[in-house]
């Protein structure tokens, strides 16, 4: 199994490429993940003088910790994980993602006011909660937050660290995980937590001196090819026909743009610029969509019967809700593949003919196909 650490888009490319074959990927700080211990109480607020923890945060650009004192002051750690890197990756391929925190240091105190028993927290309770990437005050109480599990770290000690050096636990977000690449969340957000009053645990990688292994927080995420869809004849027809039907439709529109374009030119060529009745004829011949009788527009109107003629007794999830993945009715996914097959005509023309918007504008036919003016 191939092993990857992620420290620049070369690495985020590498990902896309290799998503179809077993692969174990670290997502930490060298690939953009924002940590950061927000907290609430008299101890974080400016001035000094607020009552005690009410649930909303008060001061980040803490040191990665969590510490609850009752009645004085609460400290919650997060990390934003980006999902960036994992592009191209659906909920299927995730075989398996894990959080792994590490206690390294045990706390006495904040300062001034604040006592902890110099014991780790038990439990520290982790959630998890969607992201955007960038831990903010806000993120003490964020939208979404659901527990995912709790790290019984009872017994640690300054003591214990010294003689076994720092404590790392994993705990299992691959349902979370997979829900946020459903929902298109930028960053996976995890959340630290305890109750244990009065403890501080630290996990900010700045271990004392004689402990080994300081880590922050990071997602190993190890992904696998999904097992490729078992589908029935009457599917199948559907699949193939859908299939083949975008991309000659593709194929279809991209030559009739091409053959109008070229026909431009040449008029333009041979006129010191100026078009004439020749090209605007065979133009409207090949692309007029206000005529039934010309080349593409026949395509177009063709391209609907002959996929349901496969595909119009089944819905959209018996072949995977293929180009749209909110099709109610296999009409939807036909109206989605013939859209994106025209689509890739005119983005493909756009990027070929540099003056292919104005060449379309000389015949009255840019507003028919835009996406030759914005490939």
């Amino acid at each position: 199994m191939t092993r990857f650490r992620f420290t620049s888009l070369t690495a985020a490319l590498l990902l896309a490429a290799t998503a179809a074959h077993a692969a174990t990927f670290v997502l930490d700080g060298d690939s953009g993940a924002d940590y950061d211990a927000v907290g609430d109480g008299w101890f974080f607020a400016d001035p000094q003088t607020v009552p005690p923890p009410d649930g909303v945060g008060d001061l980040g650009g803490n040191d990665l910790a969590v510490a609850y004192q009752a009645g004085v002051v609460e400290l919650r750690a997060m990390a934003e994980f980006p999902l960036a890197a994992l592009g191209g990756l659906a909920a299927g391929d995730i075989q398996s993602a894990t959080l792994t925190v590490t206690i390294d240091d045990v706390l006495g105190t904040f300062g001034p006011g604040t006592t902890f028993d110099s014991t780790a927290a038990d439990p520290i309770v982790v959630f998890a909660y969607p992201a955007d990437g960038t831990v903010a005050v806000s993120d003490f109480s964020p939208a979404g937050l659901v527990e995912v599990g709790q790290l019984a770290s009872g017994g640690i000690t300054d003591v214990t660290l010294a003689g076994a050096g720092a404590v790392a636990f994993d705990v299992d977000v691959t349902a979370e995980l997979q829900d946020a690449l459903t929902n298109g969340d930028a960053a996976f957000g995890a959340l630290l937590a305890t109750l244990d009053s009065p403890t501080g645990t630290s996990f900010d990688a700045t271990s004392p001196p004689g402990v080994a292994g300081g880590a922050l927080p990071n997602l190993t995420v190890v992904t696998g090819p999904a097992a490729p869809p078992v589908l029935g004849s009457a599917k199948l027809a559907c699949q193939r026909q859908l299939g083949k039907q975008a991309t000659k439709l593709a194929a279809s529109g991209q030559k009739a743009l091409a053959g109008c374009l070229d026909a431009v030119l040449r008029d333009a060529s041979k006129n010191a610029g100026l078009v004439g009745p020749s090209a605007e004829s065979k133009c409207a011949k090949l692309l007029d969509l206000a005529d039934p009788t010309a080349k593409h527009t026949k395509a177009l109107g063709k391209f609907d019967g002959k996929v349901l003629a496969k595909c119009g007794a089944l819905t959209p999830a018996a072949i995977g809700s293929p180009c749209d993945a909110g099709a109610a009715t296999i009409e939807d996914t036909v109206t989605c593949a013939r859209d994106e097959a025209q689509d890739a005509a005119e983005s493909l023309v756009g990027s070929l003919y540099a003056s292919g918007c104005t060449l379309l504008a000389a015949v009255g036919l840019d507003d028919d196909y835009p996406g030759v003016c914005t490939p």
